[in-house]
């Protein structure tokens, strides 16, 4: 692959191990799953509660539906909303789920010190508590709440402004975490109580103020005047021009004077009165009106009279009495704009938990309070990271410029204004002109037209989310407490509105990337299905095989079709791991631009970064900015491709590599990079085995060689030394004889008599070793037809123990059969048999000390017969135990009567037992030792 280093724009390590992606990650999705249905029912109790107002008709009843409400859509099974009563100093529970009614009681009145809720309540701050079983609780101290089981505690007090109306409580019996978002959703569901609970107090006293006001109007002591009105005269009591600021010398005694005085306004609705009253229609009038006082301010009063009339019914005096309801009036409208008020903040509140459309709730939210407080301009303002911030809502009237969307940066607010805000601070300015601002801030006021402001920040989580600004611009204004209350009311109800709406949007976006993950894990476990189907199909094909050809072929071809790629190569590297040549290919007939490669060498040291990266194991995708000389039919390059090469690596080293080629846009997904390394790993495993079979071929091929030419020179060897042998050991039989007719008398006779013993056993002993080993390797070589005899135990044994009986009593050894009463006939070799048996019996008594026992016996199992000797007063070490089998080995110190031997002769008894289709073992404990020999009853 001679390409230069020059091609290589990008290079990006992808790793060396390949698994497959794993399951749906089951947990994750729970989870997904369990975070999206709490916050589905976080909307749903939103929107249950904002229709309390409309489908209850007592407080009482809104709370207790509300508590059962809040239980189910929290799983907080005991739930509980109090009043706080300050006069009794009591919690009243209005409300509660899973919190027993005590007998003969309709409310519950829990005293403040005996509860939680009382001290939340005073402190104003939501309180979160986890207890353990033995923990003492606030509750402890009464006696109903002291029964409750409770594991998890959150009480939050239900805040309308700075005033504390109450408490909602939520207790499980379970330790649960709670987490800030949570809190934050029912903070914002207690103030929404608070609201309901506004509202109900405003309706009572605007009902208890008309009912003050009837009463008062009714035996309130007015000031009379009489009035002619044929002579257009008017007699009125002092008390009346004091009423108005006047001395009685300054009041012309008509009713044009006061006629004049009313407010233009309620004009008409007076005239029209006096129009009935003159018509006839009427005796009596009663009517509401203002008068203007000497100061230029206006009373109300009530003119209540009487017409007397002549026989003609013509009027002829009008008796008169007006009352000064300035008073009631004046707590009337403050009731009544305050209730208008409450309803606005109904309405908006309601507006916001039945809308999940952020933009139509604030615009709803600054027309309607721009038209209340009779304003010039209301917007909201958002704040960037920076302090600066957008306009991002407007209300605003004729002739004033609007200023919605524009983003406002006031280098002083961030020093001296953010603090304050994030604190809850109200501002309110009547004139900016005197009202000792910055320079600065009042330079940038003035741009945007305004004269007197009220602003109020919007926190979210106790961060500055914002502003909802009030704009006077028509000159200075004095902003009165029930207006700046009301837009502290509707800065809490917007930032309800924007956490809802962050809380839905949170719910979509969930829903989203629940989708999205469904879907991508749908297409993950789908490629992965195929690509396992594809390394599965690849492992089949070359699994069984050990051609390295066809392993590399199979398996460039089956990625270059299912891939849909341009190529694929491998190469393997040569022995130096300094070159590679390409040995197997695939092309796309599909996609022109490539030639072949095969045969092709790249030396490493054209690319050192390259190739130290491959040996060390790790796969590499770049982007290859033209295609390799050899490969590019056209003398002009311009493509490029995507390119990864993968290590032919399995535990021992780097075999090889692995490239696949795709167009330049197009890149190999983390997928296919895994699966593409999972088949480069499978296809080095199977080169490492083929390289092994081939090797361990050519080794078992040298092992035949060599065990045939030791066989050839043991057989060679063997007989050319039994020739010699034999002729050795007739010479000495021969000097024997010739020693028996020579009178060789005294000590020589004895001398020569040693030397010729020593000589016939050595001879004898070299013999059997040679006949030991021709006997070995006709056994390896497996080359004699075994001839099978039928043999009865019971006749057979006795016979083959005879010779050794006076061997063992010269030993002073002990020797014993045990046979069994019945014996059925065996199978096997007759000549191989005895030659087993005289070997361990041999053994036995050459290793038996003196005054020991040998004992023989034979036992019948289901398929096979076991042939025992035993001789006591011997231990073969357990280290010794596992080589006695050996050729030429010797156990050490073991031999009492020097006997001596070939050290071959256990090691061709265990082959002659294999021969025979058995075994041979040996087990030494206890003081003895037992050969176990066992043979089939049937040989194959």
């Amino acid at each position: 692959m001679a390409i230069s280093r020059r091609m290589l724009t990008a290079a990006i390590p992808s790793g060396t191990a390949y698994n497959f992606p794993d399951s749906p990650d089951v947990e994750q999705f729970k989870q997904t799953k369990r975070d999206l249905e709490k916050k589905n029912r976080e909307l749903q109790l939103l929107h249950h509660l904002s229709q309390l107002h409309l489908v209850t008709t007592t407080l009482r009843e809104a709370f207790q539906s509300a508590a059962a409400q809040i239980a189910e859509a929290t799983e907080f099974p005991m739930v509980a909303i109090a009043r706080y009563d300050t006069a009794r100093q009591v919690m009243v529970f209005e409300g509660m789920v899973g919190i027993p009614m005590p007998p003969g009681l309709s409310v519950l009145e829990v005293p403040v010190e005996e509860t939680c809720s009382g001290i939340v309540v005073q402190q104003k701050q939501p309180f979160v508590k986890t207890y353990t079983p033995k923990e003492e609780k606030a509750c402890d101290r009464n006696s109903l709440l002291s029964q409750l089981k409770i594991g998890t505690f959150v009480c939050i007090p239900m805040l309308f402004g700075e005033e504390a109306m109450g408490t909602l409580s939520l207790a499980h019996p379970q330790p649960i975490a709670v987490d800030r978002e949570q809190l934050a959703g029912w903070i914002s569901l207690a103030n929404y109580l608070a609201l309901l609970a506004h509202n109900k107090q405003m309706e009572e006293g605007l009902r208890q103020s008309h009912e003050r006001y009837s009463l008062a109007t009714q035996v309130a002591k007015g000031i009379v005047y009489e009035w002619d009105p044929r002579a257009n005269s008017v007699l009125r009591e002092r008390g009346l021009f004091e009423l108005l600021g006047f001395r009685e010398e300054e009041a012309a005694p008509t009713a044009d004077w006061w006629m004049e005085r009313i407010h233009p306004e309620d004009l008409p609705a007076c005239m029209a009165e006096f129009e009935q009253l003159f018509a006839g229609k009427q005796d009596q009038f009663q009517c509401e009106y203002r008068v203007r006082h000497r100061d230029g301010s206006d009373v109300f009063v009530l003119d209540r009279g009487v017409a007397l009339r002549d026989p003609q019914g013509q009027i002829i005096r009008i008796i008169g009495n007006t009352q000064d309801i300035g008073l009631l009036k004046t707590t009337e409208q403050a009731l009544q704009q305050q209730l208008q008020q409450t309803k606005l903040l109904t309405e908006i509140s309601h507006h916001i938990r039945e809308s999940l459309d952020l933009d139509q709730i604030l615009n709803t939210t600054v027309s309607e309070v721009r038209s209340l407080l009779q304003t010039d301009r209301v917007i909201i303002f958002r704040f960037r990271p920076d302090w600066s911030g957008d306009v991002v809502t407007e209300a605003v009237a004729d002739p004033w410029r609007p200023i919605l969307g524009s983003n406002i940066y006031d280098n002083c607010f961030a020093q001296s204004f953010v603090a304050p805000y994030q604190q809850g601070r109200v501002k309110a300015i009547e004139d900016i002109e005197t009202a000792g601002l910055n320079p600065c801030h009042v330079q940038l006021l003035k741009q945007h037209q305004v004269r007197a402001n009220l602003v109020v920040p919007i926190l979210q989580e106790g961060s500055l989310w914002g502003l909802l600004i009030a704009h006077h611009c028509r000159g200075p204004r004095h902003w009165q407490n029930h207006e700046v209350d009301l837009l502290k009311h509707l800065a809490d109800q917007v930032a309800i509105a924007i956490h809802q709406s962050q809380l839905y949007q949170q719910v979509r976006q969930l829903n989203t990337d629940l989708e999205d993950m469904v879907d991508e894990r749908t297409r993950q476990l789908r490629q992965a299905l195929e690509f396992e189907s594809l390394v599965k199909g690849i492992i089949e094909k070359v699994r069984d095989s050990l051609n390295e050809d066809y392993i590399l072929q199979t398996a460039v071809e089956e990625l270059g079709r299912q891939l849909q790629i341009i190529c694929c190569d491998t190469a393997l590297y040569h022995h130096d791991s300094q070159s590679s040549t390409i040995n197997h290919e695939y092309l796309n007939l599909n996609s022109p631009g490539l030639l072949p490669a095969l045969g092709k060498v790249t030396a490493f040291q054209d690319f050192p970064d390259l190739y130290h990266q491959l040996l060390q194991g790790q796969s590499i995708q770049f982007c290859l900015r033209e295609s390799p000389s050899y490969r590019n039919p056209s003398p002009d390059p311009a493509e490029r491709f995507t390119v990864l090469s993968c290590p032919l690596q399995d535990e021992h080293q780097v075999l090889g590599d692995m490239w696949l080629y795709k167009p330049a846009l197009a890149v190999f997904s983390d997928a296919e990079v895994r699966m593409i390394q999972q088949v480069a790993n499978q296809c080095a495993i199977a080169l490492r085995q083929a390289r092994l079979y081939k090797a361990s071929l050519a080794q078992v091929q040298e092992l035949e060689r060599l065990n045939q030419l030791k066989d050839d020179f043991l057989s060679t060897v063997s007989h050319e030394l039994r020739s010699p042998m034999a002729s050795i050991k007739m010479a000495a039989k021969m000097l024997s004889l010739v020693l028996d007719r020579i009178d060789i008398s005294g000590e020589n006779e004895a001398l020569i008599q040693r030397y010729l013993s020593i000589l016939d056993q050595e001879c004898a002993r070299e013999t059997n070793l040679i006949n030991d080993l021709l006997e070995l390797s006709r056994l390896d070589a497996n080359t004699q037809p075994l001839e099978w005899d039928t043999l009865n135990l019971q006749d057979w044994l006795p016979r083959q123990l005879d010779p050794f009986r006076e061997r063992a009593a010269s030993h002073a050894q002990s020797l014993t059969l045990f046979l069994p009463e019945r014996l059925p006939p065996i199978i096997t070799s007759a000549g191989y048999l005895e030659r087993l048996f005289t070997e361990l019996l041999t053994n036995a008594c050459k290793y038996t000390p003196a005054g020991e026992r040998i004992t023989v016996s034979v036992a019948f199992l289901e398929n096979t017969w076991q042939l025992q000797v035993v001789n006591t007063g011997v231990v073969i070490p357990p280290e010794e135990l596992a080589r006695v089998f050996d050729k030429f080995y010797r156990v050490p110190n073991n031999d009492p009567w020097k006997h001596g031997g070939t050290g071959l002769g256990l090691a061709l008894s265990q082959k002659v037992a294999e021969r025979l289709q058995g075994s041979l073992r040996a087990e030494s404990e206890q003081n003895e030792t037992r050969f176990i020999l066992e043979l089939p009853l049937q040989p194959q």
